[in-house]
Formats: C-alpha cells, structure tokens, sequence
C-alpha cells in the first residue's frame, strides 16, 4: 500500500493564529498562495519576502518558505480509495511504459 500524506495550510494557518501583522497573512489569499515553487525541497513563495540579517550584519531579502521537516510534521496520512487509485494509475502507467508526463498529455 502507498502512504501518502495531505498537508492543510489553511488549517495550519488558523492553528498558527495567523493574523494581519504575520508574513503568512498573504498565503491567505488564493492568487499569493497559487505562486508557490519548489525550491530546495520545500514550498517556497517568491511573492512573500521576508528580511533576515546574515552574519555580517546585513539585511538580506528571501522567499518566504516552509522547511521539508515542518511539512513532514504538519501533514496528516491519509488512507483512503483516493491513495489506493492513484496506486492503480501508476501501476498502469508503468506497465505500459509510459512517462508522467505521457500520461497527463
């Protein structure tokens, strides 16, 4: 059987009591949301800047980003018909030989 997992942001961001003033408030929004990336392994949101300063003392600006241990920790397994499904797809998929890609055009 497959383990996958489903990750919730928006109830991580209520959990987190996001408000007004956090840089995540704008992940609030759909169209911010939507121009996430992967970067380096993690979700990563260009659109959403956020200022550190670096050892030197200087300000540096970077996308805002949830790191791959937090996400493993915040997502939630799921066992379900849908994860069984997608197992049959990719089984399939690999028996005749196609790509992901190949599949989805």
């Amino acid at each position: 059987m497959v383990k996958a997992d489903f990750l919730n942001l928006r109830k991580i961001f209520i959990d987190w009591n996001i408000t007004k003033e956090d840089t995540e408030h704008k992940l609030l929004s759909k169209n911010a949301f939507n121009k996430v990336e992967l970067r380096n392994f993690t979700l990563s949101w260009p659109n959403v800047v956020i200022e550190i300063e670096n050892e030197a003392g200087e300000i540096m600006k970077l996308p805002y980003e949830i790191g791959p241990d937090v996400l493993y920790d915040l997502s939630q397994e799921i066992d379900s018909d849908e994860t069984k499904f997608g197992s049959l797809i990719k089984s399939a998929r690999l028996k005749s030989g196609l790509t992901q890609e190949q599949l989805v055009l």
